[in-house]
């Protein structure tokens, strides 16, 4: 929807991924120490379309997600099976 958006910032040191639920009113950092993202750049991230909680990050070092964008720690995983 145009109230739930994904920012991803591509840049080592730096929160990657916010997420907002009000439009880019106000952002929350998805990219904490203990989510489980590495210190990595983000290139793109993607809602799945058929589960809105469901985000698909593509990294340096290849694809991660999470089930739940929404929980206060996403737990960030690497989901690269099957890929080249």
């Amino acid at each position: 929807s145009e109230e739930e958006l994904l920012l991803t910032l591509s840049n080592y040191g730096v929160k990657s991924v916010w997420l907002s639920t009000n439009g880019g009113t106000n952002w929350v950092s998805k990219d904490e120490t203990g989510h489980g993202l590495p210190d990595i750049p983000v290139r793109w991230a993607l809602f799945n379309p058929k589960d809105r909680k469901q985000v698909l990050l593509a990294t340096e070092v290849g694809v991660w997600s999470t089930s739940d964008i929404t929980a206060t720690n996403p737990g960030w995983e690497p989901t690269n099976n099957g890929l080249a």
